[in-house]
């Protein structure tokens, strides 16, 4: 009798307990700053650090719920048009855009910069040994941009271009509608690969070959938010840091955590794709001494980038180098 007292009188202990630890829980839960995050593209290794420090729960150990917000496919709003309109905290975008978008009324400020070098190149149907033998061609660039680098080259060597806008993959090079397109040498180049069955290097010119090695992808976000939200963004970006790390020591289990968000949201796509644009996207880290560098470009580079910008027409005034890196 005395053991089914002891059992009652617990009961309702053990009935509320429960009830209070929810109840903190979800307090603790709604405290939990939400952060939404927006990559450049839909799913892809590209983005691997990113989707690494989410589901290894680097961010959740530093006390941030991120949300990762793909860009639509079909859509023709960059992830920086998008952190302009609201929609995101956080996003992805590259240096140039960057710079162009702050020479207006959007200030942008870069917390992280992951890439130290430029991927892009152009493939044609024909030798390229250089610039000028695109004259009079045809010349596919992307509609959300990412053509600044091949727009300032084609200036400053005064070859004149036809550039066609297109949204994405390598249909109009292969049907013979462009003479030439623009590619990265982590994406449309394999796909041009797969396409042809072939790689000539010498239907291939590399931008950063040709002094236009210019850092690409970075982490953005508005002057107004990282004033308001410095802790959070500090938090993303050592969470993202410490999600690339772990990438380029953990390949293989970091391509199955790709596959996750490919496979979540229908992306066509294969392991070798993944695979080669994983490392080409680990080795845009590295600096020249071959150190993954998550460093801001130094001033010299950047006064550079100003003024060929300048000289091309994509900025009027002056970007602040101060202003532009947060500190």
């Amino acid at each position: 009798m005395k053991r089914f007292f002891l059992i009652f009188a617990v009961l309702p202990l053990l009935l509320c307990a429960p009830a209070g630890a929810q109840n903190r829980s979800r307090n603790a839960a709604s405290r939990t700053p939400k952060v939404r995050f927006m990559p450049q593209w839909t799913p892809q290794a590209q983005f691997a650090g990113y989707y690494a420090a989410l589901e290894k729960g680097f961010y959740a150990e530093e006390g941030i719920d991120v949300e990762i917000d793909h860009i639509n496919a079909t859509s023709r709003k960059s992830s920086l048009g998008h952190l302009r309109s609201g929609d995101v905290d956080i996003a992805m975008g590259q240096m140039l855009q960057a710079i162009v978008a702050n020479d207006g009324d959007f200030s942008l400020v870069n917390v992280l910069q992951t890439s130290q070098n430029s991927g892009l190149c152009c493939v044609a149907n024909f030798p390229l040994p250089d610039l000028k033998a695109l004259e009079g061609k045809k010349v596919g660039v992307w509609k959300t941009g990412f053509g600044e680098i091949a727009r300032m080259a084609a200036d400053e060597a005064a070859v004149h271009v036809e550039w066609v806008p297109f949204l994405s993959g390598i249909n109009l090079l292969i049907a013979g509608a462009t003479d030439a397109m623009l590619a990265y040498s982590y994406s449309e180049l394999l796909q041009y690969y797969f396409a042809t069955g072939e790689l000539d290097e010498s239907k291939i010119l590399h931008f950063s070959a040709i002094g236009y090695n210019y850092p690409e992808d970075g982490v953005y976000v508005t002057e107004k938010y990282l004033r308001t939200h410095r802790s959070e963004v500090e938090k993303f970006c050592r969470a993202s840091r410490r999600g690339w790390e772990w990438v380029a020591e953990n390949k293989e289990e970091a391509l199955q955590i790709v596959k996750l968000y490919t496979d979540r949201y229908h992306v066509v796509t294969s392991d070798i794709t993944q695979r080669y644009m994983l490392d080409e996207i680990l080795s845009l880290q590295l600096d020249k001494v071959s150190a993954r560098s998550f460093a801001p470009v130094n001033e010299v580079l950047f006064v550079e980038m100003l003024t060929k910008l300048r000289a091309a027409g994509f900025i009027q005034g002056d970007v602040d180098y101060n202003r532009f890196f947060a500190k």
